[in-house]
């Protein structure tokens, strides 16, 4: 169906969960593109940046003639609630993608900041559908009070940051670049995973 459609099969999921009837669920191609319609009509009146000082934030560098892109490269991490750093409460996360040469797969690890709590996912490629909807499959797992932030790097693998937020009602936020020493827990696991999966591992059949 795919192929015939000409969408990826995670887009095709995603589609018939989101738009099938919440009573018989069945999809229904009229109906559906009536409650689509109605998302988007919502989506395009809803104020995006709820947060006050970064919504301020974004306008001032607007102003600026910075880029949409330079700005949401910066939202970031300065910006994260300070309990964060405290490691006082569950429900703060960092995310990475691990690469390798020998495929196109990736590893997806996701460590929560107080527990050190661990989440490995393997990815079929590291495109943002599929590293987005990993994401929302490991935290769903948790209660709403345990997916309090979320903290990525700003590669193209994270560009469905607001799709996350939508899902799991978890607030994004954004590594400086070449600040891996601001995600250190994240960097730690890392490290603990290579062990087992080298860089030179074929994530396709390991892993």
């Amino acid at each position: 169906m795919d192929r015939v459609l000409g969408r990826s099969p995670s887009t095709i999921s995603r589609e018939l969960r989101r738009n099938r009837s919440p009573v018989h669920h069945s999809y229904i191609d009229h109906r559906a593109q009536v409650r689509a319609d109605k998302r988007r009509s919502k989506a395009s009146r809803r104020m995006r940046l709820k947060n006050d000082k970064i919504r301020d934030y974004v306008v001032s560098k607007l102003k600026e003639d910075s880029s949409p892109e330079q700005i949401a490269g910066r939202i970031g991490i300065e910006h994260r609630p300070s309990e964060v750093e405290t490691r006082a409460r569950f429900g703060d996360w960092e995310a990475d993608t691990l690469i390798s040469r020998r495929s196109r797969a990736a590893i997806l690890t996701m460590v929560e900041r107080s527990s050190r709590l661990v989440q490995v996912e393997r990815l079929d490629a590291r495109t943002a559908s599929l590293t987005s909807q990993a994401m929302i499959n490991c935290l769903i797992r948790f209660p709403k009070d345990a997916r309090r932030t979320l903290t990525l790097d700003n590669g193209p693998e994270n560009a469905e940051h607001e799709v996350i937020s939508k899902e799991t009602d978890i607030r994004c936020f954004f590594y400086e670049p070449y600040s891996s020493w601001q995600r250190g827990t994240n960097e730690h696991t890392n490290g603990l995973v290579r062990q087992y999966l080298p860089k030179k591992t074929d994530f396709a059949t390991e892993g």
